[in-house]
């Protein structure tokens, strides 16, 4: 018995699966596509959002900057889940109204964490 295609076989598999959108692991601040869809800058309020989204995994600058963070499965490899962290940030206006919203991952090396701590720093230099 020949089995020498096998391990081409995972290689597709993973590959393939990688293609898809991903999904969102259920968390405790899980965050869905509408939920996100729905915060529109200007008019979504602080509290609006802590309604639809419940508390925040941290907060920056007081109240004016939320962070949710939770992980997307990107691919299954013989029963491991390969996962990548996902945060959403939102900046909020001295009225309270989100002004700002973007998602991030980890880019070109850096950590997720450095990815907030640049958008946050960035935002500090943007509201007086």
């Amino acid at each position: 018995m020949r089995l020498a295609g096998a391990p081409w076989i995972c290689v597709l598999c993973l590959a393939l699966s990688a293609c898809g959108p991903g999904f969102m692991l259920p968390l405790e601040n899980h965050v869905r596509a509408q939920d996100i869809e729905a915060l529109m800058p200007g008019r979504t309020t602080r509290a609006d959002v802590l309604l639809s989204l419940g508390n925040p995994d941290a907060r920056y600058r007081g109240d004016a900057v939320f962070c949710y963070r939770w992980s997307e499965l990107l691919a299954f490899v013989r029963e491991t889940q390969i996962t990548e962290e996902v945060a959403l940030l939102m900046a909020f206006d001295a009225s309270g109204n989100v002004r700002r919203v973007e998602k991030l991952r980890a880019f070109r090396g850096k950590t997720l964490a450095k990815e907030i701590d640049a958008w946050v720093e960035q935002e500090r230099g943007a509201v007086p």
